[in-house]
Formats: structure tokens, C-alpha cells, sequence
């Protein structure tokens, strides 16, 4: 990865609404690259909402999207409140983002962000709780009476 050094130079196209991407145009705002498939997260979704739902959304509004997933609860199958839409190559993401962030669904204001890659995660101790080691007592010391 390759830093920049801060110049003081603030981009008036740049920000949270800006597609995320792989490259940098000359201006040094991000750009998407023509024929990019572009993930979008979508918040504050209501607990009813299906796949198919948010799909139509955003297709209703002449996106071409090529999956929709609202994320939902592993035990009990309830919608976690949202979700991400993945629209087709060269759908312009911005144009979705702002016509579609604030837009009311079911009584509710939806939240649209470019959607951030997925964190890592640690997988090395496998949920154990451990590191305390030793003595149990809280006494301290050497715990020999």
C-alpha cells in the first residue's frame, strides 16, 4: 500500500459518499473502475425486510442489481436491521447513495454507504478464555496455605 503525505489539500468530491476502489484517479479521489461490481451496505432496514425486498428497492428505482442480502440473526432467522445490495457492473453507486440514503421504506429512514471490506478475524484461540494461568485464590502470593 502506498501512503501519501498530507498535503493539506482537502477534496471537495472526496468522502463518505465517494466510491470505494482498488485505484486512484490523477485527482487522488477514489474512483470505480467501468465494469466494477459495487457493494452497498444498507441500514436501519425494519426487522420484517426479505432479500427480495430490498432487491426490488433498489431495481425500482432502475439499479441493476445483481444480489441482495438482508443479514439476518443465526438463531432465531430475524433480520439484524440490514443488509447489502451489490449492484451490477456500471451502476453508478454515487447516484444510488444519494438517491436512495434517507429514502423512507416502511415508516423508516434507510441508510446507503459504500460497504467497507469485511474485517478480519482473529481465529487463533478458538473462544476460550484462558491467560490467567497459575494460582486461582486471589490471595496472591504463592497460595501454599
Amino acid at each position: 500500500m502506498k501512503l501519501r503525505a498530507y498535503t493539506g489539500r482537502k477534496f471537495a468530491a472526496c468522502g463518505p459518499f465517494s466510491p470505494l476502489t482498488t485505484s486512484n484517479s490523477p485527482s487522488g479521489c477514489p474512483t470505480t473502475k467501468k465494469g466494477e461490481m459495487t457493494k452497498l451496505y444498507v441500514g436501519n432496514l425494519s426487522f420484517d425486510e426479505s432479500d427480495d425486498g430490498l432487491q426490488q428497492l433498489f431495481s425500482g428505482k432502475g439499479f441493476h442489481v445483481a444480489s441482495a442480502r438482508v443479514i439476518r440473526d443465526s438463531d432465531t432467522g430475524q433480520s439484524r436491521g440490514f443488509g447489502f445490495v451489490e449492484l451490477g457492473p456500471g451502476e453508478d453507486s454515487a447516484r444510488a447513495i444519494s438517491e436512495l440514503n434517507g429514502f423512507s421504506v416502511g415508516g423508516r429512514a434507510i441508510q446507503v454507504n459504500e460497504a467497507r471490506p469485511q474485517a478480519e478475524r482473529g481465529g487463533g484461540r478458538g473462544g476460550y478464555g484462558g491467560g490467567r494461568g497459575g494460582n486461582r485464590s486471589g490471595r496472591g502470593g504463592r497460595g501454599r496455605y
